[in-house]
């Protein structure tokens, strides 16, 4: 069986000896089964950078090997020689996911494209006192946040004014 040759039993005491491991120059078929192998082992987030094109068969073929909790993070779509501003839908889908990596208990799969990771990030902090969770109460009528961005100020409306 796969699961049993040496090479695989090998990655498999390198994750839970190192802290990092970095695979390259896989063919594109076996990277989706070694992921997923790789994820449940390690147990641990990953980060998969690849190109955009790429990652969209692999997402594909990693369904084929179970449900695993993904990201997609997106790339701002300019090069930093344009003086075009990124799109705002994609700033927030970044700093979606950076909250939720952020405040995540479980371990994920991150896909980012290669112009992605290269691009700024903000700092842990920024990130948690920007963002905020919202989330419905149990009548379903009203909103609540479980944080809220310290700088908020004292005429923003409240979250319960926040229309459904």
């Amino acid at each position: 069986m796969i699961l049993s040759s040496p090479s695989l039993l090998k990655l498999q005491e390198l994750l839970k000896q190192e802290s990092a491991i970095l695979i390259e120059g896989l063919w594109e078929s076996p990277k989706a089964a070694l992921l997923a192998q790789i994820f449940k082992t390690a147990q641990k987030n990953i980060l998969f950078i690849s190109t955009e094109m790429k990652e969209v068969k692999i997402l594909e073929d990693l369904t084929l090997f179970g449900q695993f909790p993904i990201f997609e993070f997106p790339s701002w779509e300019t090069l930093p020689e344009e003086k075009i501003l990124p799109s705002p839908d994609i700033v927030g889908k970044r700093l979606e996911i950076l909250h939720r990596l952020s405040m995540a208990t479980e371990p994920h799969i991150l896909f980012c494209p290669l112009q992605a990771a290269l691009q700024p990030l903000p700092s842990l902090h920024s990130i948690q006192a920007s963002c905020c969770t919202w989330r419905r109460t149990r009548g379903g009528s009203s909103w609540r946040t479980a944080t809220l961005a310290s700088t908020r100020s004292a005429s923003s409306p409240t979250p319960a004014s926040t229309p459904r």
